[in-house]
Order: C-alpha cells, then sequence, then structure tokens
C-alpha cells in the first residue's frame, strides 16, 4: 500500500496510527494535537474504497426513491451511479467531496487499521480533503497514545 502519514512534520509508518473509536473529532483536554497527513494514491482509492462506495451508493439510491437526495446524490445520480475510478478520471471535485461526506471514515479504516491499544497516534478529525496530483491527500488533528 502506497499510503503515507506524516504528523507533527515527521513521516510515521501505517502501522503507529489508529482512528480514534470514540468521541472522534472531540479534543481531548489534557492532550496537545498534532497535525496530521494523509497521502494515498489515487490508484489505491479503488481498491480501498469499492466496497463501501458499491454499499453508499445503493443507500444513496434508497434515499433518492424516499425524496431524501442531497447534492452529491443528484451528481451521482446524474453521471449513472459512476465507479471511483470514473469520478477519479473525469470528475476529481466531485470524487472529494464525495470520499469527504460519505466515504472518509471507511478510508481512515482502511488505512489505520492498528488496535488503537497498540497505535503511538490516534487521529481525531479530518479537517481537509483534496487532490494534489496524483494523491489523495487527508488532513487532521491527532494525538499521541
Amino acid at each position: 500500500m502506497v499510503a503515507r502519514f506524516t504528523i507533527d512534520g515527521e513521516e510515521v509508518p501505517s502501522e503507529a496510527v489508529a482512528r480514534r473509536a470514540m468521541n472522534f473529532g472531540q479534543p481531548v483536554s489534557e492532550r496537545q494535537p498534532l497535525a496530521y497527513e494523509l497521502s494515498v494514491s489515487m490508484r489505491e482509492i479503488p481498491e480501498l474504497l469499492d466496497q463501501a462506495q458499491v454499499r453508499t451508493a445503493r443507500e444513496l439510491q434508497e434515499d433518492a426513491a424516499l425524496g431524501d437526495e442531497d447534492e452529491i446524490a443528484a451528481e451521482l445520480r446524474v453521471l449513472g451511479w459512476p465507479t471511483l475510478e470514473r469520478l477519479a478520471e473525469r470528475h476529481t471535485s466531485l470524487l472529494i467531496r464525495y470520499i469527504r461526506t460519505y466515504l472518509v471514515d471507511e478510508l481512515l479504516d482502511s488505512v489505520a487499521q492498528t488496535p488503537a491499544s497498540s497505535a503511538h497516534y490516534q487521529l481525531n478529525s479530518v479537517d481537509e480533503v483534496e487532490l494534489s496530483e496524483d494523491r489523495l491527500i487527508v488532513r487532521g488533528q491527532s494525538y499521541r497514545s
């Protein structure tokens, strides 16, 4: 896997990182937050997220049938519910919004699989998702375990 973590300015192996399971996004008052950046090759995104994407697309289609469709789902529907590969090729802005809104938890779980009890760092937020050249970049805050 070609996923790279940088935490507090230093590259960290993915085996040292976990997603905070409880209270994700909530500050930890007794600890100093550390900025992290996750960089994943766009070639790896379909493999990491295909199952989650299929499930999410099905749920969005079911919601739309009930009259509950957001802007992202409407755009995906108009495009014929494209694969992640097709979104990456032709609709990168929509891909970024789709991942940020619906798939970022699955992305973090797929690249930070270490149990929290064994991790040196715990990811605590997702503040930015962007595309840079051929890499998906996720930034947020983390804490030392």
